[in-house]
């Protein structure tokens, strides 16, 4: 879809025309965690790292390790990097 042409100022310059795209939204690619990164939460987990650190680490988002952790719980809420990756 088109964006529409509107005016708008900017840092006291005013640009005429400006196309802004209002539902273009762009989305990440989602990828898989691989059996490397999921051992290495369960390592970091068990010597009680945030999942900040546990991200910044293997280079994902937080919001991924909360996902991975919680889907992949045994029933006493424990992760199991195995069970995950089958």
């Amino acid at each position: 879809m088109m964006g529409k042409s509107y005016s708008r100022r900017t840092a006291g310059v005013t640009e005429k025309n400006a196309t802004f795209a209002f539902s273009q939204k762009k989305h990440t690619q989602m990828q898989h965690l691989n059996e490397s990164q999921r051992y290495t939460i369960y390592r970091m987990r068990k010597d009680k790292k945030t999942q900040s650190e546990i991200a910044r680490y293997i280079g994902v988002s937080q919001a991924t390790v909360s996902k991975e952790l919680n889907r992949n719980a045994d029933t006493r809420g424990r992760y199991s990097p195995k069970m995950a990756q089958i």
